[in-house]
């Protein structure tokens, strides 16, 4: 089973693909952070809020804490980006998280030589 965190998912793009991958792929694990500002929201994701395989976060991606909890409670294997803010918290989430995930989508790939600050 993997388990994916998927940033900005209550937004039109993210919802539009948590809406096919979660019940496509009833042995994975999705995990949803949205803050639901501007771009989110819970109505995006209705249907599959509640289903065994998916979990849904209130948060900011900004937050450090809360991702850091997040990262020690669920062990994620992928990470999707689809949230607006995420680019302000890159260099930490490159320092902290990228040598644990067997993949980072385009929007979080990184370059191991590359200086986020």
């Amino acid at each position: 089973m993997s388990k994916l965190l998927i940033t900005g998912g209550a937004g039109f793009i993210g919802s539009n693909y948590l809406n096919i991958m979660v019940k496509r792929y009833k042995n994975d694990f999705f995990v949803c952070l949205d803050s639901l500002t501007y771009a989110g929201n819970l109505e995006n994701i209705r249907e599959i809020i509640g289903l065994s395989n998916f979990k849904f976060i209130k948060g900011d991606i900004r937050d450090k804490k809360l991702v850091q909890k997040l990262f020690e409670d669920y062990n994620f294997n992928y990470v999707i980006n689809f949230a607006a803010d995420f680019f302000q918290n890159l260099p930490s989430i490159h320092q902290t998280y990228a040598p644990k995930l067997h993949h980072a989508f385009p929007a979080l790939s990184f370059d191991k030589n590359a200086n986020y600050e």
